[in-house]
């Protein structure tokens, strides 16, 4: 990869987005990276599944997606302790310590989890 429209091409494929999808999460994707373009493909390359969630702002709005996504909580004791932190929990620095543990990032009105072992690998921890 080396260029923009081969970038959205594999955002397309890999996570499975529309081409406009695929626009706002190369654009989430830049800035998460601070404009790095190279560690762009670097994620786009090594991800394996992201889930995202278009029109939002804030962790607490991730949150609220979060505990209304049947799929993701299929067996809500495979992880009660997280979905109760999420059922209860509206602060807004609260919510984005705990979720950023899990990959998640909110980004020009996106909100992307990237697999763990990216974001250890390659993004910068705050």
């Amino acid at each position: 990869m080396n260029n923009t429209s081969q970038i959205l091409i594999e955002i397309e494929e890999r996570i499975g987005s529309d081409k406009e999808d695929s626009i706002i999460i190369y654009k989430a994707l830049m800035k998460i990276a601070n404009n790095d373009l190279n560690l762009v493909e670097e994620i786009i390359k090594k991800e394996k599944w992201c889930n995202y969630y278009l029109d939002t702002n804030n962790y607490y709005e991730l949150s609220c997606e979060l505990v209304n996504d049947n799929c993701l909580w299929e067996d809500c004791n495979e992880d009660d302790e997280f979905y109760q932190f999420l059922l209860k929990e509206s602060a807004e620095e609260k919510l984005h310590q705990r979720l950023k543990v899990g990959g998640w990032f909110i980004s020009n009105s996106i909100a992307i989890c990237l697999d763990d072992d990216i974001v250890e690998e390659l993004l910068p921890q705050d």
